[in-house]
């Protein structure tokens, strides 16, 4: 079996936090955590940004902004997190630091997924 496309979500997503901190929503947080894969419906690695109760998606050329709850539920993310799995966040400066230090947008920290 081939393995799912890798996207483009840490990367994406990491800039999407950078610019909302850095304008109108400085208390935007980027998560890196685990989600359902929607196509194989496995856990992987994945990336978003929560700003209060909303997250925002920009992986893959989406533009999604939809409440936590329901992107949580969609995702099995509250889920994964009682299996084990870890969440990482990340606020304003934080992750300029961490993309500088690793040369990378993530992950940076061990969440548990294998892919």
């Amino acid at each position: 079996m081939a393995s799912p496309k890798k996207g483009d979500c840490y990367s994406a997503n990491g800039r999407l936090a950078l610019d909302l901190s850095r304008g109108k929503e400085p208390s935007a947080v980027l998560v890196h955590g685990v989600a359902l894969n929607s196509l194989d419906f496995m856990p992987m690695g994945h990336a978003w940004v929560e700003v209060g109760n909303t997250c925002y998606d920009y992986s893959n050329g989406r533009k999604l902004k939809i409440p936590k709850s329901q992107y949580y539920h969609s995702g099995a993310i509250g889920e994964l997190l009682k299996k084990g799995y870890k969440q990482h966040r990340y606020k304003g400066i934080k992750i300029a630091e961490a993309v500088l230090k690793y040369k990378h947008w993530g992950p940076w920290e061990s969440t548990g997924a294998k892919r």
